[in-house]
């Protein structure tokens, strides 16, 4: 019997952790030592998963990430490995790089004050901001194919007849706010389901609005309540929800040319070839350094206490996630012993005695430390018609990921190598000074109270004009976000 029950645990354990690292530090180094190959290609522990939403093929991943990020690809040559980091912050930054300034600071544990919130990425293939989130009927429409016609035999005009106004996308209350009668912002929607099938044949169930979430997020204050706007012409009260103000926001901050800083995302490798031990030869497939990405944790969220926005595995599984946390412990190599400070578990590298990755070290190593470092971030959830939107409802996810850090004589942290292939692909944020205008958002001059009034003339005329290119108004965008904040009616 107790033989049967010894082999039913360990059946157990391979099937809870078979494809994902053993979560307990000592078991997954006993794994990683015995068969580093098989550890190198598992996926790193998650407190929890996001399976609602479907994976992307390696291919589409690449394309995806070429788009987003070529404008700030540098060369290779000159920002690589440790060196890369400086392609995050500006050179008049002062970036803390000695592993023991780190430790005598509070940096080894960090959880942002004022966090991103999450919300919908908002899927082509529900139309976008055009997805009456809502309307149970809309829902029961399985195919975007359907959802489309749905649309079409019931226009707004018969919601707004029968007082369903709630029911509203959030691309069309935005039309009735500005008073576009012509629904020039929900028309753009659903055209960008026709150039999808027009480019791959079908909706890709992945495509929305992932991106714009993420630096949204970072940009605006929490909508947490409700707010009830007069349309253009005074004739309807429109409830948006925070989730509809989030929806705009969002497809704001997915526009093109916003400026950002990002490191790390130069793999190209459906199937990167890997080495004996696991580890991936090409370079660009083990970007970013794990030395640069335990510095960018420390210094953007630790010290300027700002987000930073991850892709969280080099896999098909692909969305941007703001990162609101992270907490690191230290390990001795040697013993797989933990300590939370690393001057107390690092070894000198001529002593570790069973490295994996001996010929890769740098040259200038003089010690070696093993880091566990449990990354907290905020995933995606579905919209929801709630008059308020508390914090309890964020979707948060813990990762861990395992790596080490080379140091030099005087401490400072100059590379490392993965445990892990399945990496974070980039880290990124927009530019701090990031500020993305709608086109004709000059015109707008007079004042606007939300609560008493509807737009005057010129928020009007402006708001119709940047709709015509596809654009919210960054103005009235940031009084939505600013009442809905403090919860003004």
């Amino acid at each position: 019997m107790k033989i049967f029950l010894l082999l039913g645990l360990i059946l157990l354990t391979f099937s809870c952790f078979g494809d994902y690292q053993n979560p307990n530090l000592k078991e997954f180094l006993r794994e990683f030592h015995r068969n580093p190959y098989s550890a190198m290609n598992q996926t790193p522990y998650k407190s929890k998963g996001s399976k609602q939403f479907s994976a992307l093929e390696m291919k589409d991943k690449i394309s995806y990430r070429k788009k987003l990020i070529s404008k700030q690809l540098q060369t290779k040559e000159e920002f690589f490995g440790i060196n890369a980091l400086s392609t995050l912050f500006s050179g008049n930054q002062n970036i803390l790089t000695n592993a023991f300034e780190i430790d005598e600071k509070p940096l080894k544990a960090v959880k942002l004050i004022e966090s991103p919130w999450s919300g919908y990425y908002w899927s082509t293939l529900n139309g976008l901001l055009g997805y009456r989130y809502g309307d149970k009927e809309f829902n029961r429409n399985p195919t975007w194919e359907a959802r489309l016609e749905f649309i079409t035999e019931n226009p707004i005009s018969l919601y707004l007849d029968n007082g369903w106004l709630r029911l509203l996308s959030p691309s069309e209350k935005y039309d009735l706010l500005i008073g576009n009668y012509k629904a020039t912002t929900t028309a753009l929607m659903w055209e960008e389901g026709k150039k999808e099938i027009e480019q791959y044949k079908k909706i890709r169930d992945w495509s929305g609005l992932c991106h714009g979430l993420a630096m949204a997020s970072l940009q605006y204050p929490w909508p947490k309540y409700s707010l009830k706007l007069k349309s253009a012409d005074g004739k309807y009260l429109i409830k948006f929800y925070p989730e509809d103000i989030k929806a705009l926001g969002i497809y704001h901050w997915s526009g093109e040319n916003i400026p950002l800083k990002k490191l790390g995302g130069r793999c190209e490798l459906v199937s990167p070839r890997t080495e004996s031990t696991g580890r991936i030869k090409d370079p660009n497939c083990r970007d970013p350094n794990p030395g640069a990405f335990h510095l960018a944790l420390v210094n953007r969220i630790g010290i300027q206490k700002k987000s930073l926005i991850m892709d969280s595995s080099m896999d098909a599984e692909v969305w941007n996630y703001p990162i609101v946390g992270y907490n690191f412990s230290f390990f001795n190599l040697n013993t797989g012993k933990s300590n939370y400070k690393i001057k107390n578990s690092m070894i000198p590298i001529s002593e570790f005695k069973n490295d994996k990755f001996p010929q890769y070290r740098s040259q200038l190593a003089e010690h070696i430390v093993g880091v566990e470092a449990k990354i907290e971030y905020l995933t995606h959830k579905k919209p929801t018609q709630d008059e308020k939107d508390p914090s309890s409802k964020d979707s948060l996810v813990t990762v861990i990921y395992r790596y080490d850090l080379e140091l030099d004589s005087k401490g400072k942290i100059i590379g490392g190598e993965w445990y892990t292939n399945r990496i974070p692909d980039f880290l990124w944020f927009p530019e701090d000074n990031a500020d993305p205008q709608a086109s004709f958002d000059y015109l707008i001059q007079s004042p606007w109270d939300p609560i008493q009034d509807s737009l005057p003339q010129d928020w009007i005329e402006s708001a119709n004009s940047s709709a015509e290119k596809g654009e919210v108004s960054a103005k009235i965008l940031k009084k939505l976000f600013e009442y809905s904040h403090k919860g003004a009616n």
